[in-house]
């Protein structure tokens, strides 16, 4: 993992970390210039080393290690100051959720005629508009109406539980309401305000990105406006290509179901299991965001229950083998790898996609993987809450329905050149001899129009990575 040059202020704020007693027997290594080898990729010795050193720590805070997000919280309690500094420009930013979202700062500047940006943190608002003659009670009634606690039971009783608060006459002053937006943000309750650096443990040592919020959208491109437009699409099945009801699970994510919560992915789609609807769950947006794409021993039970339950598979065709074996192994296995091994192979399969489209045989991978998951459209869904399909009924060919096909098929494409085009994923596509030879029979048999063959070819081929990455795994079971 390439490391771009530190300000001095950062230099400075390395060695202040290394040498505090909360990191005391933390892995990390000097440079030959003496400076910390600050970065360490998650699945390299040194990622391993500190995650376990985390684990120690997180259990000598009362912090479960199966849970969803104990490296943030683990990090975020060992944080001596709560303020890190920017690796590019030296600016210090606080960890906590203070700062404004585009949405808080948009409805602060249309009422106050002010120019805020998600630079600006919550108590320089207060100073700006108290140094324009603004009142504390005005500035506080304002960003309490945009909480909104009146329309979820779960915020409120957060915030009455946590502070005694439960309308605005109860708020007692600015500082009150700030710890109120903080905790409600940071668990995912709102989307008011954000960190000054977002969680990164183990690539980061203190356990936060080192590009902070001053700098992040310009030298992060994997957060520039254009690839944050896209990071949403990526997680919805078009462009991963997955199995599932995708239509149907669409829907139920939106339902009441999932009202005041966020619905999460048990097993997540970027690791190539199934968009459907029987595999969502309810979570907190706060623990949904903390989780990304990890999977715990508890999402991997919970996922051989529900298999079990519905004699269903639930993940795609690409990654059953590697799901056997993960199954099978999982107690063994430490899950950052299981994590890594499936990533790994959805990796392979979009960038194999990929190279299909390249060589013009865009009508097979249509015809053969997209054009039977539009059945799935033909119909409108009615759902339990777990997410069972009650009643369905068929719909009516429209203009609305034909253009969702459409943009299945358009969203499906596209997404395979923003996938191959972004630059600054860690994963590699390399494939040997053996693999280029099945691979190059694939792309003859379906240039022939030979589908069937086509697709014996395509099994054989992300049969054949699986059982690389199994091998990878075996050797690394306790």
């Amino acid at each position: 993992m390439e490391e771009k040059n530190y300000s001095d202020e950062f230099k400075e704020y390395t060695e202040y970390i290394v040498n505090h007693s909360n990191y005391s027997g933390i892995p990390f290594k000097r440079k030959s210039d003496g400076s910390i080898a600050w970065v360490a990729s998650n699945v390299s010795k040194m990622g391993q080393r500190r995650i376990e050193w985390a684990k120690d720590k997180a259990k000598s805070l009362g912090i479960d290690t199966d849970s969803n997000g104990w490296k943030s919280k683990t990090m975020y309690s060992l944080h001596p100051t709560k303020m890190t500094v920017c690796q590019v420009c030296g600016r210090r930013h606080s960890i906590e959720y203070i700062y404004l979202s585009k949405n808080l700062a948009k409805t602060l500047n249309n009422h106050f005629n002010k120019h805020f940006t998600i630079i600006d943190d919550l108590f320089h608002v207060k100073k700006e508009l108290n140094n324009s003659g603004y009142s504390e009670t005005e500035i506080i009634e304002v960003i309490w109406n945009k909480l909104k606690l009146d329309k979820s039971p779960d915020k409120l009783s957060l915030v009455s539980n946590e502070f005694g608060v439960v309308s605005k006459k109860d708020i007692t002053n600015y500082d009150e309401l700030v710890k109120i937006v903080e905790s409600l943000s940071r668990n995912g309750f709102i989307n008011l305000t954000g960190p000054g650096a977002m969680s990164n443990f183990p690539d980061r040592l203190d356990g936060y990105h080192s590009y902070n919020r001053c700098c992040r959208t310009k030298e992060d491109t994997g957060r520039s406006p254009e690839n944050l437009k896209t990071y949403n699409k990526d997680r919805r099945a078009y462009e991963n290509w997955v199995d599932g009801n995708i239509y149907a699970a669409n829907k139920f994510m939106y339902s009441k179901t999932f009202n005041n919560t966020s619905a999460d992915h048990i097993g997540p789609i970027s690791l190539g299991f199934k968009h459907d609807s029987l595999l969502l769950q309810k979570m907190s947006r706060g623990e949904n965001s903390s989780k990304r794409d990890r999977i715990s021993k508890k999402d991997i039970e919970l996922l051989m229950y529900l298999e079990h339950k519905y004699d269903i598979s639930v993940i795609s065709w690409y990654s059953k083998k590697l799901w056997g074996f993960i199954k099978e192994n999982y107690k063994n296995i430490d899950l950052e790898l299981i994590r890594v091994a499936l990533k790994k192979n959805a990796h392979y399969y979009l960038e194999t996609l990929h190279l299909l489209k390249q060589n013009g045989i865009q009508d097979y991978l249509y015809k053969n993987l997209l054009k039977p998951k539009e059945k799935y459209f033909n119909y409108n869904y009615k759902f339990n809450d777990d997410g069972e399909i009650i009643f369905c009924e068929n719909r009516k060919e429209s203009v609305t329905y034909y253009k969702e096909i459409k943009r299945f098929i358009d969203v499906s494409f596209k997404s395979l050149d923003d996938y191959h085009e972004k630059s600054n994923r860690n994963l590699k596509f390399v494939i040997g001899e053996e693999e280029e030879a099945i691979l190059s029979s694939l792309i003859r048999s379906a240039k022939q129009n030979d589908y069937s063959t086509a697709d014996n070819y395509f099994v054989n081929l992300m049969e054949y990575f699986q059982e690389k990455i199994i091998e990878d795994l075996r050797s690394n079971e306790k």
